[in-house]
């Protein structure tokens, strides 16, 4: 029989904020915007967006510019995910930004996806894997 004694009381029982464990087993993940829009999470994308990078600049309508070409690439990356691409679509309009062209452009590779899908000719997976390519 094997008893476990454990040291005085100096010593802490592990748990999930412990240094050494969090090297060891945690994921880390980078929690800016992106990272809320591409869990359906508009609103914290846009309150993250606002702390951590509008503060700090300088010219605020080049910013939105490049933010807007970031989130769209992500938007059409994703197309065929309605959590990510209705988070992107929020996302815009809540800086301000019209989305019109973001969710036409989305609707045209979901039109087409079904259109190659309808044709047979590939997988489904296969005509998904083309568009996201592109």
């Amino acid at each position: 029989m094997i008893i476990y004694v454990f040291p005085t009381e100096t010593s802490e029982l592990p748990h999930f904020s412990s240094s050494h464990l969090v090297d060891k087993f945690a994921l880390v993940e980078n929690l800016d915007f992106f990272y809320y829009i591409h869990h359906g999470r508009p609103s914290f994308a846009y309150g993250n967006f606002l702390i951590q990078q509008l503060g700090v600049c300088s010219d605020v309508q080049l910013l939105l510019q490049k933010v807007w070409l970031q989130v769209y690439r992500l938007a059409l990356k994703c197309f065929n995910m309605p959590s990510v691409t209705s988070s992107a679509v929020c996302f815009c309009e809540l800086l301000g930004i019209c989305s019109l062209k973001l969710r036409v452009d989305i609707r045209s590779m979901n039109a087409i996806l079904q259109h190659w899908n309808q044709l047979d000719r590939h997988t489904p997976a296969q005509n998904l894997q083309t568009l996201s390519k592109n």
